[in-house]
């Protein structure tokens, strides 16, 4: 007997570890390695996913932007607290010099 509505169950797709440990490491900041390891991750989580067929290739993509997202802030607050360290230097070195000038007669 053969039933013509059989369908077959959807295949299971395992999900990719690695594009669930690229996003959670695009959350972990770390001073930009986390930003930094959700990156190299992500690229490969997205990479084995395509050719394993596995799913997650949506949350390496989001970890993966996130992860870029992270490494420009850490430039950015870097190059912040760099910019402000010489204004401060450049600050108390006048600070220094008017002290210098008043305390010499």
């Amino acid at each position: 007997m053969t039933y013509r509505n059989y369908q077959a169950p959807p295949e299971h797709r395992q999900f990719s570890g690695m594009a669930i440990t690229g996003f959670v490491f695009s959350l972990l900041w770390l001073g930009g390695l986390g930003s930094l390891a959700a990156v190299v991750v992500c690229g490969v989580a997205m990479k084995r996913a395509k050719t394993r067929g596995q799913n997650g290739r949506g949350l390496a993509v989001a970890g993966l932007i996130l992860g870029i997202l992270g490494l420009l802030a850490t430039i950015w607050l870097v190059l912040v607290v760099v910019g402000l360290g010489s204004a401060m230097d450049s600050e108390f070195q006048s600070m220094s010099d008017c002290l210098n000038s008043a305390a010499d007669p």
